[in-house]
């Protein structure tokens, strides 16, 4: 498994790396990235504080009531010329702006914007002229600025009303505003410009010659607060809320006696107020959608006097709102990875899961509450996507990394046991980890040892001697790990292995996977020699030696170097039985103990009772002759035969309990 700091280095890199990428996208302006911040921003805006309205904003709007006057009487229309000029149909004669004006400054009205465009001469112009020019510190009118394309590219013009209403002067007069709004790539209207040149917009970079400013503008020293501009620049602002948030009033309505008294307190009404008038309704065609659209749909848009209501309001009350710097950003960028790799530092996969979530829903309500007091835009998507990648790449990375750790430790595992035994040790760690400390358990060992092997290696090459070596042990290997019992250590041209150490299908089962182990040892020993005899090798004897009974189990050894093995008196009695295949003259032999779990599985043969050094009582040995049921005891033998030679790594009990040790001290998740 990975060490600590190897994953630390590995989870640092991760987040780092997923940091660069994400930033670099959104640097680039990738589309994805950015539509998605902007649809971040549109929520704060829908759920978020709304900007209170001045009172002294006023919407005078040219509705469909107004155009039509369907709900007046004729005796009503008739008694006033304005409404008259009006029922003769829109467009209307421009006496009847004089009129408005003329009503509206003579109430108290501190400003009167109209937001509407007079392009070209039309009946009425002199008596709005002469308005014009009567309250011309009290009366501004709206200008538009036009893309003009040509194969140069795109380039602007100034569109200016006709100059019956105003003469055109340069600079242009400071009754002039415009009243242009530029949509994001989106389409939607979040940004107010307060000045601009021609050259700007172009993209020129040269100084201008003359700037022009907005209604929103020259609102402003109309009333004397110039000082409310902001920088040059589009400006973000906070709207009052959606489309039909201000409310408006028809127009007609300030020329009917019983509505002016009643709705307009006879005029009071718009006593220091800033009275915008202009269209309002589809037919106009002048309308824009707004961030309010992902909750209002995209039919629902907002009228021009609306829009510019909302800007003029922002002005008033320095509600406009702000977009992080590049410092900002970039630490936003930081502080998410930074995050990100400490939420993944933990390996428990619920845990990060829960406090990931926790951590972007806290977010989320810190961005709210910093755009709600201050108006600070904080990036949402991409430090919230950094964090979200950062962490899942990191869970992604440890599981593989567990995966491959479980698959290596299964495969040293499998050197020593088999494929069952290795199961039950990736799925039971915790019955393993407790063996690790040392617990008794009964069990079937076994010893086997090379006849004569020292003598025969004085005289052979030793690149053939190891190479038969390691030909014999892989075969004694196999046919110990095909009947799921461990290797515990191999020894010079000797071997132990176990049953029932680690896991333990019961005494009996155990005692006869050891036996059927055995012989097929001995079937594989007969095929090797048959094949080394072939190749002119000198053929090999073996002792195998059996015993059942207690042991210890354990992590055994130094600081230095430790075995998990077995240690007892079993241990020893297995060894020595060995020992007695010499004296007894035969391949296998068994303690009495082993001998009484054999059953009625095995044909076995007295060996005696013989004093083995170390045991008082002379010690009743038997021979393992073969299996009663020969076939299927042939069958296994040649399994295990068939497979001899096949697997020619030399297997190291040292790199057994290193695999051991490492997955006990550090074990993978579930």
């Amino acid at each position: 498994m990975r060490s600590p700091g190897s994953r630390l280095r590995s989870l640092a890199l991760i987040s780092a790396g997923a940091a660069v990428a994400l930033s670099l996208l959104h640097w680039l302006y990738f589309d994805p990235l950015r539509k998605a911040e902007t649809y971040s921003r549109d929520l704060r805006q829908c759920w978020g504080r709304k900007a209170a309205l001045d009172p002294r904003l006023v919407f005078l709007a040219i509705d469909k009531s107004s155009v039509q006057l369907d709900s007046l009487f004729p005796d009503e229309v008739d008694a006033s010329p304005a409404l008259k000029m009006m029922k003769a149909g829109f467009p209307w004669s421009r006496e009847v702006y004089a009129l408005v004006t003329q009503r509206l400054v003579e109430a108290g009205a501190r400003v009167v914007v109209f937001d509407l465009l007079f392009p070209a001469p039309a009946p009425g112009d002199a008596a709005f002229n002469a308005a014009l020019n009567k309250y011309r510190d009290r009366v501004l009118l709206g200008c538009d600025f036009v893309a003009v394309h040509s194969g140069r590219g795109v380039s602007w013009r100034l569109d200016r009303p006709v100059e019956t209403l105003i003469e055109g002067t340069r600079p242009l007069d400071s009754r002039l505003g415009y009243v242009t709004f530029w949509s994001d790539p989106d389409g939607a209207v979040r940004r107010a410009r307060l000045s601009t040149s021609l050259q700007e917009l172009s993209g020129m970079t040269q100084p201008s010659d003359e700037r022009f400013q907005s209604l929103e503008a020259r609102t402003l020293r109309c009333l004397g607060r110039p000082d409310l501009f902001p920088p040059s620049g589009d400006q973000l602002f906070r709207f009052c809320g959606g489309p039909r948030t201000i409310p408006s009033q028809s127009i007609y309505e300030i020329f009917v006696p019983e509505l002016w008294q009643r709705n307009f307190q006879s005029g009071a009404f718009f006593r220091d107020k800033i009275v915008f008038v202009g269209p309002e309704g589809g037919w106009s065609h002048d309308e824009h959608a707004t961030p309010f659209r992902i909750i209002d749909g995209d039919q629902a848009l907002m009228p021009g006097p609306e829009l510019h209501l909302n800007a003029m309001n922002a002005a008033l009350q320095s509600d406009f709102l702000s977009e992080p710097t590049a410092t900002g950003e970039a630490l936003s960028f930081f502080l998410a990875t930074l995050f990100g790799a400490l939420l993944s530092a933990p390996r428990g996969l619920l845990w990060r899961v829960a406090v990931t979530l926790l951590t972007l829903a806290a977010y989320t309500e810190v961005s709210l509450v910093v755009y709600n007091r201050t108006g600070l835009l904080l990036l949402m998507v991409l430090p919230c996507g950094i964090l979200l990648t950062t962490v899942l790449i990191n869970v992604m990375a440890d599981y593989r990394a567990e995966r491959k750790e479980k698959g290596e430790l299964r495969s040293t595992l499998g050197h020593y046991v088999g494929e069952n035994v290795v199961e039950e040790i990736l799925e039971n760690p915790a019955a393993f980890l407790h063996s690790l400390s040392g617990v008794r358990k009964t069990g079937t060992v076994m010893f086997t040892d090379l006849r004569n092997f020292t003598a025969l290696t004085a005289s052979r090459p030793p690149v053939e001697m190891v190479a038969q070596l390691n030909e014999y042990f892989s075969a004694m290997t196999d046919a110990v790990l095909a009947e799921n019992g461990t290797v515990d250590k191999l020894m010079g041209d000797g071997l132990m292995a176990v049953w029932g150490n680690l896991r333990s299908e019961g005494p009996q089962a155990d005692a006869h996977a050891a036996l059927r182990s055995a012989l097929a040892m001995r079937a594989a020993l007969d095929e090797l020699n048959k094949n080394w005899q072939s190749r002119g090798w000198p053929t090999l004897r073996f002792g195998v030696g059996l015993a059942h009974g207690e042991a210890t189990i354990g992590n055994i050894g130094s600081e230095q170097k430790m075995d998990f093995t077995a240690i007892g008196e079993v241990i020893n009695t297995a060894s020595r039985i060995e020992r007695l295949t010499v004296e007894v003259g035969c391949d296998i032999l068994m303690g009495a103990s082993l001998a009484g779990l054999a059953d009625d599985a095995f044909q076995l043969a007295p060996g005696g009772s013989i004093k083995v050094k170390g045991i008082a009582e002379p010690l009743p040995v038997f021979v393992l002759v073969d299996m009663k049921q020969a076939g299927l005891a042939r069958s296994r033998v040649d399994a295990v035969s068939a497979t001899a030679g096949v697997n020619k790594r030399r297997r190291s009990k040292g790199q057994l309990a290193a695999g051991l040790k490492l997955y006990a001290a550090e074990e993978p998740e579930k």
